[in-house]
């Protein structure tokens, strides 16, 4: 259906009065808002008590109304759907729990797009697909989306893939370890300057897919995240500029610490990384919440530990 089609009058006379919730770490949230908004519909947001004004205002600048609960992103989802429920509003979510898995279906097919458009572009330059994606997870429906697009187009020949998490929200790689098969909780604040991807319940829907098919997990701690904005940011000599985000920018950061460090030499020959490695990274946000974007490149905040720089302090 046509986009001037959708948000006509005569449509929303048929839909009626619709009331759209989500729960949000900061990028969901104000999407739905969003189209809520250009439908001509209302949207109530939920968010956690760490998310950010900055965060905040830029969901209420798309018109949604914002409701922030004492808890992390997941009491959120679970406010959410109290409301919804009550209130008979439609949630939308990338999370799936018994009973509600169609919409979150919808939105990992709508996160496959991503790589259709860089199939395309990829292909332009010569290449049939990437050796290596590296993508950050926070309920898993990115990661899923990813791996799944990937598995249906190459099969067994798809590109070997890496998931990414915060060391302080990996529900995922907690899940793998307990090697059970199903999806588990993860305990604690959250407190990761990776805002969206604070999450301590996997979806079920995705954790399916990444149990069967990922084929590495990895958290990394918030200077890994930091080191990832402050290179893109400041690029070697021909590469492009980018404004990369906290979530945006961890796998670039895992894969430096991968290729560079140490610790990370048995991963990078597990993954058969090399010169002739073709690696796809997803920059998922970009300067969502400038005081911290400011704090992390402008003030050198998160900073990588001493043990781990690859470039020593002169005098040290």
């Amino acid at each position: 259906m046509p986009f001037a089609e959708l948000t006509s009058p005569g449509v929303k006379e048929r839909l009626g009065r619709l009331v759209f919730a989500a729960a949000t770490d900061g990028n969901h949230g104000r999407g739905v808002a969003w189209a809520a908004t250009n439908l001509g519909f209302e949207s109530v947001i939920y968010v956690h008590k760490h998310t950010s004004q900055p965060r905040i205002k830029s969901i209420e600048k798309n018109g949604g109304r914002v409701v922030v609960v004492d808890g992390t992103y997941d009491d959120a989802v679970r406010q959410a759907s109290v409301d919804a429920e009550m209130n008979g509003w439609q949630v939308i979510s990338d999370t799936s729990w018994e009973g509600y898995s169609d919409i979150p279906k919808w939105v990992m097919q709508g996160y496959a797009s991503l790589f259709s458009e860089a199939q395309e572009q990829l292909s332009a330059q010569g290449l049939a697909k990437p050796t290596h994606v590296f993508v950050q997870a926070g309920v898993g429906a990115l990661a899923a989306a990813t791996i799944g697009f990937y598995y249906q187009l190459f099969g067994a020949e798809r590109p070997r893939t890496v998931v990414v998490e915060p060391s302080k929200a990996a529900c995922l790689y907690e899940s793998a370890l307990r090697g059970d098969g199903q999806p588990h909780h993860f305990d604690g604040e959250l407190n990761t300057i990776m805002a969206g991807l604070a999450c301590g319940d996997p979806s079920p829907l995705a954790w399916k897919l990444l149990w069967d098919c990922a084929d590495f997990f990895a958290v990394c701690p918030d200077y890994v995240a930091a080191k990832g904005m402050r290179v893109y940011a400041v690029p070697l000599a021909g590469d492009p500029f980018i404004v990369s985000g906290e979530s945006g920018a961890v796998t670039l950061g895992a894969l430096l610490f991968t290729m560079q460090s140490e610790e990370g030499s048995a991963l990078r020959e597990r993954l058969q990384l090399g010169p002739d490695s073709q690696i796809l990274l997803i920059n998922t946000e970009g300067n969502t919440d400038p005081d911290d974007f400011r704090r992390v490149v402008w003030e050198g905040g998160d900073p990588v530990p001493a043990e781990f720089r690859t470039y020593k302090d002169p005098e040290s």
